[in-house]
């Protein structure tokens, strides 16, 4: 049985009702084992994700690049970055915080700015203790209802018309499927959401990962992730390879 800390939101809400459906959620005071989405912070019991919130997303960028993780490139300052770049805040949800810098443009309202690669293609990877669970790729679903004339087409969100699309296991490239695992791993999370282009060159480049990323319903990547909660449940609760017992 586990104590479910999730960040307020209807993804948190869901994740906390596909596990009471599955009878894995703990009355008060009788868990044996934790699990974060997003929430951060450890637990003297067995915790999943103890480590989620310990890095802003700059520094996660820096941990990825140290771990060996193909990033895109990044930088505290605009000045250190050529040609276009995406100014970026170190907290942030869904893409709402990028700001797209022309090249040759000065700007100093980022955190810290990425360069911008060209993409052909957008995808987002679940992984859970070093295995991808789900793909996704991220197309234009909404342009034409959302009424999008003139927006940016480089910033892929949904307020952009952008949704993710469930890839069938077989169709996803063995590359893609080990970077989502590795820039998981890499962090210490047990699991996690990965953000990764295709550059014009076929080339893969680490975005972001997120610890509590949000879905549109009961889809794969969460139902997924319930089902291998349930099995590090039944499995007696194993913490990470190498983590000292609180």
């Amino acid at each position: 049985m586990i104590e479910l800390r999730a960040n307020k939101g209807p993804t948190g809400r869901l994740l906390r009702q596909l596990l009471q459906q599955k009878g894995l959620l703990a009355r008060p005071g009788q868990a044996r084992g934790v699990v974060n989405y997003g929430h951060g912070g450890g637990s003297e019991l067995p915790t999943l994700n103890a480590r989620a919130g310990t890095f802003n997303k700059y520094v996660e960028l820096q941990r990825l690049h140290e771990k060996g993780v193909q990033t895109v490139p990044f930088a505290r300052t605009r000045a250190e970055l050529n040609g276009v770049a995406l100014a970026r805040r170190i907290h942030h949800t869904r893409g709402t915080d990028i700001v797209v810098v022309r090249d040759g443009q000065a700007h100093r309202g980022g955190d810290f700015y990425t360069s911008l690669i060209p993409k052909r293609r957008e995808f987002r990877v679940w992984g859970f203790r070093r295995k991808p669970i789900a793909c996704y790729e991220k197309v234009l679903t909404y342009a034409r209802k959302l009424g999008l004339r003139g927006r940016s087409r480089e910033i892929w969100n949904w307020r952009n018309g952008y949704a993710y699309n469930f890839l069938h296991p077989d169709g996803v490239p063995a590359a893609l499927k080990a970077l989502g695992a590795q820039a998981v791993d890499a962090l210490g999370l047990d699991f996690g959401a990965v953000d990764i282009i295709e550059g014009e060159g076929g080339r893969l480049y680490v975005l972001e990962v997120n610890t509590a990323p949000g879905v549109e319903g009961p889809r794969w990547g969460l139902t997924s992730l319930v089902n291998h909660i349930a099995l590090w449940a039944a499995g007696g609760y194993k913490r990470r390879n190498g983590e000292a017992k609180a």
